[in-house]
């Protein structure tokens, strides 16, 4: 009985693996903008977290706002309708993937081409737009690399994380999903998107048809993978307070993603 004892003890001695909460920093970004540290006051550039691929705009009239807002007690650009900002000859890997999140909370839509965020290039590029004059229904508007993906379940409202990837080199499609679930069906991937090509933020490609919302945090990476978008999202929908929107079956729905400390 005496050596059983010690055995547990033992074991409920033994030290758990050591680990800590995954963060973007974890893998490689292109683009990582935080709304959440920005002064306030008119936004002329949100720093890149991760790099030097800043997000600017240099005309006043078209700069939104800082310090008027919150989505989860934390600090988002406001822009009003006519209002974006870019992130000029941003570097789309040769390879043609991509994928990009953006946290927003809309707030109205006057016009079907009303777009969250959109790459502008020369010829093959895309849209997140409105698809409807008055609501977000929601549509992936495609120029030179395939078909348009008409989103499923809209409209879309409150703050959600709206997510496009584009897997040239893996699957050879590229699909929407806002907050976790996919929205629309997976559309082949025929050309490659422009590189560079111009992000834009809360406006379509000919920056004619802008978004009346709150932009929280926005990531851009070349990572399409299954493991790291999970991650992506339990990590900003816990940030954000959108956790309720992941599905059930998300692994990250009731816990943040953790990563193990090698040693």
């Amino acid at each position: 009985m005496q050596h059983n004892i010690h055995f547990i003890t033992a074991n409920r001695l033994r030290p758990s693996t050591p680990s800590r909460v995954w963060t973007p920093l974890d893998m490689t970004t292109t683009g990582w903008w935080d709304f959440g540290g920005v002064a306030s006051g008119s936004i002329s550039q949100v720093d890149d977290k991760d790099g030097t691929q800043h997000l600017s705009q240099s005309t006043g009239g078209d700069q939104p706002e800082s310090g008027v807002r919150t989505i989860n007690g934390l600090n988002v650009g406001d822009f009003d309708g006519s209002e974006w900002m870019e992130s000029i000859s941003h570097p789309i890997d040769a390879s043609g993937d991509v994928s990009i999140y953006v946290v927003a909370e809309i707030d109205n839509i006057n016009n079907s081409s009303d777009s969250i965020f959109s790459l502008k290039g020369s010829s093959n590029d895309f849209q997140f737009e409105a698809n409807n004059g008055s609501q977000f229904n929601g549509r992936l508007r495609a120029s030179g690399i395939g078909s348009n993906v008409n989103l499923t379940g809209g409209s879309f409202e409150g703050t959600s994380i709206y997510n496009t990837n584009f897997d040239f080199s893996g699957t050879g499609v590229y699909n929407v999903f806002i907050d976790g679930i996919k929205r629309g069906a997976d559309t082949t991937y025929n050309t490659k998107l422009d590189t560079p090509a111009n992000f834009l933020l809360a406006t379509n490609r000919n920056e004619s048809n802008s978004v009346n919302c709150g932009v929280a945090e926005v990531i851009i990476t070349t990572d399409k993978s299954d493991l790291n978008r999970l991650r992506i999202e339990g990590w900003l929908a816990h940030k954000h307070g959108t956790q309720g929107n992941l599905p059930n079956d998300h692994p990250y729905k009731n816990k943040v993603p953790m990563i193990r400390i090698n040693n």
